[in-house]
């Protein structure tokens, strides 16, 4: 999903208090007139804003694919911070749609499901590596420290993640009754952990990315 159009065409709002603006978000001065020639400001501007599109990549690429919690919320905040940046830029350029906060809007409304794959993803990372008795793993430490871990993070989680956090730890157990449906508004998930969709279409294609000058 492209965040901006690939036309190379400018579209910064030449208006002068506009330039002072950027020139001062950019630089992070607090002047009250031009410092620098358009032509160098434009430079400074494209180079700003392309940093920061690579940097969502990345950022959105490892949440995609980390299996530790803690990574996948600071690769989440990392995302968020720069897209706030450029959020706070949009009054100064003609951004063709979405345009960052409509970008980043997406993102949010994906979030939910973003975690629950991580989720996935952590817990049959220990599964997998684990030796288990009638699907029940002899030695449930490992899984208590990465429930523990992903519990340090339960103001970001919703009902849904809590009620699947909870089975899995029931599923470590097997004296304890796994609960066999979950509310309805949540996506197949069994014992196992949540869907396998790891929400790949949240990848920023880089071939999209604007070059806006």
């Amino acid at each position: 999903m492209g965040l901006f159009s690939s036309d190379k065409s400018g579209n910064i709002k030449k208006n002068k208090f506009h330039m002072v603006q950027l020139q001062n978000i950019i630089f992070g001065s607090k002047e009250k007139s031009l410092m620098v020639s358009p032509e160098f400001l434009f430079r400074m501007s494209d180079n700003y804003v392309g940093k920061r599109l690579s940097a969502i990549n990345r950022n959105l690429a490892n949440m995609n694919a980390t299996r530790a919690p803690a990574n996948y919320f600071k690769y989440c905040d990392a995302v968020d911070s720069y897209l706030n940046e450029l959020i706070i830029i949009e009054p100064l350029y003609d951004f063709k749609e979405p345009v960052p906060s409509e970008f980043k809007e997406t993102i949010l409304s994906n979030r939910d499901h973003s975690i629950s794959s991580m989720l996935n993803r952590s817990w049959k990372k220990i599964l997998n590596q684990s030796v288990t008795t009638d699907g029940i793993p002899e030695n449930p430490v490992p899984f208590e420290k990465l429930l523990s871990e992903i519990m340090s993070f339960e103001n970001r989680l919703s009902p849904v993640h809590l009620t699947a956090v909870e089975m899995y730890r029931k599923s470590l157990y097997p004296k304890d009754d796994i609960p066999k449906e979950l509310p309805d508004d949540t996506e197949e998930i069994n014992t196992d952990g949540f869907s396998d969709n790891t929400g790949d279409d949240m990848f920023i294609n880089t071939d999209d990315f604007t070059d806006i000058f």
